[in-house]
């Protein structure tokens, strides 16, 4: 729960109060500790429905969390389990539609049958890392195939870029130095690659700076494309530049597109709330100085998550 969101609320903790009306004066405040674990969650959630229910009184949930790891099509266990709180009579979920809506992490390209694009991806701050966080610390990428025949399309084969030269390493090094997971969806039969990458470690045992992590995308199929969307987080970011032997048209680069966090915003039956820009000039009441933000006034912040989400039948966010 933002602690933000739930000082508005409340006379008794608004720090507003003086100037601006408060939507719930008489709410009690249910604050809970969280790992944000989907189980934890959940286990959260249903208690605050209950002790809704034994006092009587509607009940709203203020998730101001969320992850760009997972499918962003609502069809997870929990986000189904949640959903069926959120259409409870009485019951509200609120989320935040997250504020990853100017970094570039996310990717997608329909991969043509028997083809192939490449991804290449950076470590943001490597600089200020010291060694022993460069020995641990790591970037995420979850890549999920939209096809729903059960069918698995997708090849996927990781790489280091040294020296702008292509090297496959072997199992033995990939073992040290990333994590690789495959699955599907029960529901809806999507297949998902994830990859935990140690790229700074990587990096200060070749001492070199400039190398990069990437991965071949290679659709197996002989007569089908496959449409495929991913998202880079933990400090991983993309790159765009030229491999030699490689067309810059098969090098994918980064947008802003269905940025809405997994774990709250993108839970079907959620209010999903992102952000707006209502002035561009703030004042600092510490240090009685005034500074300008960007953005147009009266539209989408620039650093506000977007829409849309893998899910035909919802939009995100909700409202600004």
């Amino acid at each position: 729960m933002g602690m933000r969101s739930t000082s508005i609320a409340p006379n008794r903790l608004s720090t507003f109060s003086a100037s601006y009306p408060v939507d719930a004066p008489e709410a009690d405040i249910i604050m809970i500790p969280s790992t944000f674990l989907d189980t934890e969650v959940l286990e959260d959630a249903t208690f605050v429905r209950n002790q809704a229910r034994i006092a009587k009184k509607p009940w709203v949930i203020n998730m101001s969390f969320g992850t760009q790891e997972g499918p962003h099509d609502g069809s997870t266990t929990y986000d189904q389990k949640m959903t069926k709180l959120g259409v409870e009579k009485g019951g509200i979920l609120v989320a935040s539609a997250g504020n990853d809506g100017d970094l570039n992490i996310h990717i997608t390209h329909n991969i043509p049958a028997s083809d192939s694009c490449f991804v290449l991806f950076d470590y943001k701050d490597y600089d200020k890392l010291t060694d022993d966080q460069k020995k641990t610390k790591t970037f995420t990428f979850d890549l999920w195939s939209q096809s729903t025949d059960k069918v698995d399309r997708l090849e996927v084969k990781p790489f280091l870029l040294i020296n702008n030269k292509v090297e496959y390493m072997d199992a033995a090094f990939w073992k040290d130095h990333a994590w690789f997971h495959t699955g599907t969806s029960k529901f809806t039969h999507k297949h998902q690659h994830k990859f935990w990458v140690k790229l700074p470690q990587v990096r200060m045992e070749k001492n070199d700076a400039t190398i990069l992590f990437g991965l071949r995308l290679k659709n197996i199929s002989k007569d089908q494309a496959e449409l495929v969307h991913g998202w880079v987080s933990q400090h991983g970011s993309y790159v765009k530049k030229s491999i030699p032997k490689i067309e810059s048209k098969r090098i994918l680069k980064g947008d802003n597109y269905y940025t809405v966090a997994d774990a709250g915003g993108n839970i079907p039956s959620a209010i999903t709330v992102g952000a707006y820009t209502s002035r561009n000039t703030h004042y600092n009441a510490i240090t009685k100085l005034k500074y300008n933000t960007r953005g147009d006034i009266g539209k989408r912040s620039y650093f506000s998550s977007m829409g849309p989400v893998l899910n035909d039948n919802v939009k995100k966010p909700t409202v600004l």
